[in-house]
């Protein structure tokens, strides 16, 4: 079963970063139906948690501490490009 889930999330994710008060970061691979759910709540102010089904395991976010969500855009791949 998870290998099921692993490549329904490969087929459709994206890498997103949220930044919690405090400064812890963390970074993951997500489905864009997960992405767009953080994005409404943390857009909208929501309180609460919020659970994110990830391609290492689910995480459980508080949405209120939330500083901010960096989205990249598809087949993006955070890093430096070597100048030729």
């Amino acid at each position: 079963m998870s290998s099921r889930r692993w490549s329904a999330l490969a087929d459709d994710s994206i890498r997103i970063e949220l930044a919690f008060e405090g400064g812890q970061i963390i970074a993951a691979m997500v489905s864009t139906a997960t992405a767009d759910a953080v994005e409404r709540a943390v857009t909208a102010g929501a309180g609460g948690t919020i659970e994110l089904e990830t391609a290492d395991g689910r995480i459980t976010v508080v949405v209120p501490r939330i500083v901010y969500l960096k989205r990249y855009t598809k087949g993006a791949q955070p890093g430096f490009l070597a100048a030729s």
